[in-house]
């Protein structure tokens, strides 16, 4: 199964809350329980700096995309086709 796919299935469902304890649509990159597989769209590379949750509500952050690859072990991906 593609990536996208997986990716597409996955958020679909929504049973995001015993996995990373946010509900559906709050679900950051950092600040969850434990690490979890992440990827970063091609597309953010485009970017000097990207916004992000900052794992909790009202905390945005701006950090370069190398940056949060790296903090998050993240890979980058064509994820929604757009790089």
């Amino acid at each position: 199964m593609a990536r996208k796919e997986r990716l597409a299935r996955a958020t679909a469902t929504c049973d995001l809350g015993a996995t990373t304890g946010h509900v559906c649509g709050e679900c950051p990159p950092v600040g969850m329980k434990g690490p979890l597989p992440t990827l970063v769209d091609e597309a953010a590379r485009l970017f000097d700096q990207v916004g992000i949750s900052g794992g909790h509500r009202g905390l945005s952050l701006r950090v370069g995309p190398p940056a949060l690859a790296g903090f998050l072990d993240a890979a980058f991906a064509d994820i929604t086709g757009e790089a």
